[in-house]
């Protein structure tokens, strides 16, 4: 078992795993759930301390619906500004941020992580110098997550469409 299934099925059992201010490994809630985890907590400290503390730009985030997909963040997140964004999701990371047009595989369907300034839905905003927040002509779902709709966001969109309007 990993870090991160250590995370959420602890969580499933009602045990919430965080750093506290002093950046010590705490688990919270009931007693007897919290001692069935403090093996597994202990034997997996470090990657747990690491998971919770070191910011990340990319985070796979898999919503209670199902609906997966990264989520990219700049400046970095950690774990706990990401679970503060989806508070109900499962959270793991991404690796960094992959090129634009590096396909992935994402619930059985070929996708890319790609950046809406390159796709013919996205419009450049008018205030600024244009490379800024944009705006999705669709809606995407991809172009309501934070962190989405600027030029340079890389991010996993199955409704892009190459191409600049």
């Amino acid at each position: 078992m990993n870090a991160v299934a250590i995370i959420d099925r602890a969580r499933a059992d009602g045990v919430t795993l965080a750093l506290d201010p002093a950046g010590k490994l705490k688990a919270t809630g009931e007693q007897a759930a919290v001692a069935r985890w403090l093996p597994k907590v202990r034997e997996h400290k470090p990657a747990l301390v690491s998971l919770f503390s070191e910011p990340r730009r990319l985070w796979l985030v898999v919503l209670p619906t199902g609906e997966r997909f990264s989520s990219s963040f700049t400046p970095p997140a950690t774990l706990a500004d990401v679970h503060a964004c989806y508070p109900d999701a499962q959270v793991e990371p991404d690796g960094e941020p992959a090129p634009a047009h590096v396909t992935c595989v994402d619930s059985g369907h070929l996708l890319a992580h790609v950046t809406c300034g390159t796709c013919r839905h996205w419009r450049r905003d008018r205030v600024g110098d244009g490379f800024g927040l944009g705006t999705c002509t669709i809606g995407a779902p991809a172009s309501r997550r934070p962190g989405a709709c600027w030029a340079g966001s890389t991010l996993t969109c199955k409704d892009h469409r190459e191409g600049t309007a």
